[in-house]
């Protein structure tokens, strides 16, 4: 089962990796993560800011283009999980899925 964590919990977990004052093994083992948990939302928190973790109002629809896209980065060794994941603001496990169709 998946922990969830709330806004503020994972903004101020990425403001102290940001500023120095936690590592993301340090941050992993406060929250009883995993490392990778904290290390995705840090890199999504430099791109995208506190909107990284907002959830959108309505369920987020995907064209076939974008998918493809996306999943194209992956497999030609382009960009990795978290790197589209940060890139575009979107769940790991969304990627995950669209790459295992």
């Amino acid at each position: 089962m998946n922990k969830q964590y709330d806004l503020e919990t994972k903004i101020k977990a990425c403001k102290d990796y940001e500023e120095g004052r936690e590592s993301y093994d340090s941050l992993a083992r406060k929250l009883s993560a995993a490392k990778s948990t904290i290390r995705r939302w840090c890199f999504r928190y430099k791109e995208h800011g506190e909107e990284a973790f907002k959830k959108p109002d309505h369920k987020q629809v995907y064209t076939k283009e974008f998918k493809h896209k996306v999943v194209e980065e992956y497999v030609s060794g382009e960009s990795s999980y978290a790197d589209l994941s940060a890139k575009y603001n979107l769940n790991h496990s969304t990627i995950v899925r669209w790459v295992n169709k």
